[in-house]
C-alpha cells in the first residue's frame, strides 16, 4: 500500500536474476510514517556472487527501527534489512540466516534530516561488507551473505517486526545480485538532479 492506494505486485516470484539490478522502486514515493509502504512480490535471488542494495532517501522523521527495505519471511526469518539503528540516526544493514542468527554493519556517521542522501550497502562473497552515504564509505566489516531462498514477506518502508513505518521520501531503490565497486556506487550517487535537499523534477 502507498497511502490509501494499493500497489499490485505481480503474483509470480521474481526468479534468480543475473547481474542486472532489480528496480524495487523506480519513482519518487512519499511515506507518511503511519501506514504507507510498498509491498513487493515474492523473490528468490541468488546471492552467491554478492549483493548490493542502493536507494535514494530523505528522512523527515527518525522513527526507531524504521525500514528502508526489509526482505524476508517474517521476524528473524532470512531477512535482509536496511533500517535505522534503534532510535539513532545511524543506518544498519542486517542479515538473518536460516537459523535466525544475525550479522550487522552500522554506519559510523548519522543520516541527514530533510535532505536527500544516496545510501548503498554491499556484501562480497567472502563476507566483506561496506556502507556508503553519497558515494563515501561510512562503515566496513564482515557479515554473512544472505541465504539464497524464496522470500515472501518483502517491504519498502515497513518492517517484518512491529516497528514504526518509514517517514520521508524514497526513489531509485535497487537490488543487485552482484557487488558494485566503490566507483560504481559513487556514480550512482551522483546521478540525477537532486539539489539543496529537494527533488528537482525535470
Amino acid at each position: 500500500n502507498i497511502g490509501s492506494s494499493t500497489w499490485a505486485p505481480c503474483t509470480a516470484p521474481i526468479g534468480r536474476f543475473g547481474a542486472a539490478f532489480l528496480p524495487l522502486l523506480s519513482h519518487f514515493t512519499p511515506f507518511n510514517g503511519r501506514d504507507a509502504f510498498v509491498q513487493l512480490p515474492a523473490m528468490n535471488p541468488d546471492f552467491s556472487a554478492g549483493v548490493t542494495i542502493a536507494a535514494r532517501v530523505r528522512f523527515i522523521r527518525f522513527h526507531s527501527w524504521s525500514r528502508i527495505l526489509d526482505l524476508g519471511n517474517g521476524e528473524a526469518k532470512q531477512n535482509i534489512l536496511l533500517a535505522l539503528r534503534s532510535d539513532s540516526r545511524r543506518l544498519t544493514l542486517q542479515v538473518f540466516n536460516d537459523q535466525g542468527s544475525m550479522t550487522e554493519l552500522v554506519s559510523t556517521v548519522d543520516l541527514p534530516q530533510y535532505e536527500w542522501v544516496h545510501v548503498a550497502a554491499v556484501i562480497q562473497p567472502d563476507g566483506a561488507a561496506r556502507l556508503y552515504f553519497d558515494g563515501a564509505e561510512v562503515a566496513s566489516g564482515k557479515m554473512d551473505l544472505p541465504p539464497s531462498v524464496l522470500r515472501r514477506s518483502n517491504y519498502i518502508g515497513k518492517s517484518n517486526w512491529p516497528d514504526p513505518f518509514f517517514c520521508g521520501e524514497m526513489d531509485h531503490v535497487r537490488l543487485y545480485t552482484s557487488v558494485l565497486s566503490g566507483a560504481a556506487i559513487k556514480q550512482l550517487a551522483q546521478a540525477g538532479d537532486f539539489r539543496r535537499g529537494t527533488l528537482q523534477k525535470s
